[in-house]
């Protein structure tokens, strides 16, 4: 036993601590505690359960088999261990089984292959002492964390004050590999034995071989989850069971272990009409070759077009599907590997139809909720896009109110004048077809003579305001309150205290200049509304913005002002 546990490293024994002291304060807190048990049940229900003992067993198979052929020594425990865990458990257990395709098995390997080459081969060559092996692990672990976060919000929210910080984040991983590999290939040139060793090769190679070894079982346990998933899905009826499993016969004789081949069948089988016996003959007549690599999106459900509409340009299929070019917003997806466009109705995020690229046989929905989630929609969707989109329609003269209705949530506001909250516009008809669209702005006089006066101020307040707002009104708000202390504080722009209210986009914030030197008596609710995002809570009353501290009574009144 002394001698199994000799053989971890700082690095693993940093790993241990780190994950003991995680587990000890999930425990220590209540709620955690609860959430914990929750998914330790999960993880040992009956499905999870039988995969992880099988993957156990087939596990110890595998060594045993290895020791028989004089590969596997005792030494080589610890390694072993360490695959089974991260590479047996956690790459089923992280499997998103939704996404799974004949390309995922692949992928795993290649992942695996890289993996073991950079630890086994770079990283695990040269160790650190204990405490500088716990310092970086905890500096990486927060900054992968940072770095999660950061992508997400620069990926769905695209708020692009994030961006910088990404690159900060981006160059400081870079930095801890760099150190590490340099490291290494120092120990590598000074005791090249360390890595030529007949010992060292052989915890090099062992994971590569269990991967090997493992492959078959792994594809199989996704196999028999996506049957078991599809099943479910297709319409089978439980009245006569005989049948239902000659179905079910028929479906893997044409599948076989194929996923992309099931996905195809159990897309084609959403839109069959019949009995079991007819959907028998429907299962065995699919062609699993790619026809046009259209699909069509109708009634929740994806289908293939087996042939091209007119000359297969985007005008045709829309034509085709029943649709009029300005009812339609096309976006093209010059970075996916699935798609080259898909096309939706207008301002919303509804697909019609979608255009694989060349080779992609089948088509699956998860697969197209994940790349729509994926897409900039405030890009797409931007002030300027939505006016073109909408003067484009008006121009043919083919949008509709009932098709409008449909996309966007009208009030009606007098006979032919309809509002739509959240896009902040009015839109006017006539015959039932949108003639004039107009924005509410929300634009305050002040607002709109600084506008007229100085344009680049202006759109410098509003490019910051819609970073850190969350609605167009609130960003008029915003605009709003700094143009009207610009003109109430003395001298306007060669106010003297222009200089210590910078912001970090490089504009100036008129109304925090105006309540730290002039005190007027703001309300704590407008202020906090007007630097949302921005400010920081010292306690209930005392808030930090940039350089000055604000102090608020308890009638919620701004009455003091403090450089930090």
């Amino acid at each position: 036993m002394s001698e199994f546990l000799q053989q971890f490293d700082n690095r693993e024994l940093s790993l241990f601590a780190l994950i003991g002291i995680f587990l000890f304060s999930v425990i220590l807190f209540k709620n955690t505690r609860a959430s914990t048990i929750r998914i330790i049940k999960i993880l040992f229900s009956g499905s999870i359960l039988t995969i992880l003992l099988l993957i156990s067993l087939y596990f110890t198979t595998a060594l045993l088999a290895l020791q028989i052929a004089g590969f596997w020594e005792f030494y080589l425990l610890k390694n072993s261990l360490l695959w089974l865990v991260t590479v047996g458990f956690l790459g089923i257990l992280t499997l998103d089984l939704k996404a799974v395709s004949n390309n995922t098995f692949k992928k795993f390997f290649k992942d695996i292959f890289k993996i073991t080459i950079v630890f086994e081969f770079i990283t695990a060559t040269y160790v650190f002492s204990f405490g500088i092996e716990m310092l970086i692990l905890l500096i990486s672990i927060v900054l992968v964390l940072l770095k999660l976060f950061t992508e997400t919000k620069l990926r769905y929210d695209g708020t692009s004050e994030y961006r910088g910080f990404q690159r900060f984040l981006n160059f400081a991983l870079t930095s801890i590999g760099f150190i590490i590999i340099w490291h290494t290939s120092k120990s590598l040139i000074e005791n090249p034995s360390t890595l030529l060793s007949l010992k060292k090769l052989k915890e090099f190679i062992l994971p590569l071989i269990l991967s090997l070894l493992y492959a078959p079982l792994y594809w199989l346990i996704i196999c028999v989850t996506a049957y078991e998933t599809s099943f479910k899905r297709i319409q089978y009826s439980a009245t006569d069971n005989r049948i239902n499993l000659f179905n079910k016969i028929i479906v893997f004789l044409r599948c076989g272990l194929s996923i992309n081949r099931l996905k195809k069948l159990e897309n084609s089988t959403n839109t069959f009409q019949g009995n079991q016996k007819e959907l028998r003959s429907y299962i065995r007549n699919i062609s699993f070759s790619r026809s046009t690599g259209l699909y069509k999106f109708q009634y929740g459900r994806l289908t293939e077009l087996q042939s091209m509409p007119g000359s297969g340009s985007i005008n045709d299929i829309i034509q085709s599907l029943g649709w009029s070019r300005n009812e339609i917003h096309v976006v093209h997806l010059f970075d996916s590997d699935i798609f080259e466009f898909i096309g939706f109705k207008i301002l919303s995020k509804k697909p019609i139809f979608a255009q694989t690229r060349d080779g992609v046989k089948n088509l699956h929905f998860s697969v197209l909720n994940t790349t729509i989630e994926k897409i900039d929609w405030k890009t797409e969707y931007s002030a300027d896009n939505v006016d073109d989109i909408l003067n484009e329609g008006i121009l043919n003269g083919d949008l509709k109110l009932e098709f409008l209705q449909k996309v966007i949530l009208l009030t009606k506001i007098s006979s032919h004048k309809y509002y739509c909250s959240e896009l902040e516009m009015s839109f006017i008809f006539r015959d039932e077809k949108l003639i004039q669209f107009e924005h509410i702005e929300h634009l305050e006089s002040s607002t709109k003579w600084l506008r007229s006066l100085n344009t680049d101020m202006y759109e410098g307040m509003v490019k910051e305001a819609e970073i850190y707002q969350k609605s167009k009104k609130d960003v008029a708000n915003e605009v709003n309150k700094q143009s009207e202390a610009l003109i109430l504080i003395p001298k306007a722009v060669e106010n003297e205290y222009i200089k210590l209210h910078r912001t970090k986009i490089g504009n100036t914030s008129f109304y925090n200049l105006r309540a730290a030197h002039y005190l007027p008596p703001l309300d704590k609710n407008e202020f906090l509304k007007v630097n949302s995002g921005r400010f920081k809570e010292i306690d209930k009353n005392t808030f930090n913005v940039d350089k000055f501290l604000y102090f608020f009574n308890e009638q919620d009144t701004l009455y003091k002002s403090m450089a930090c």
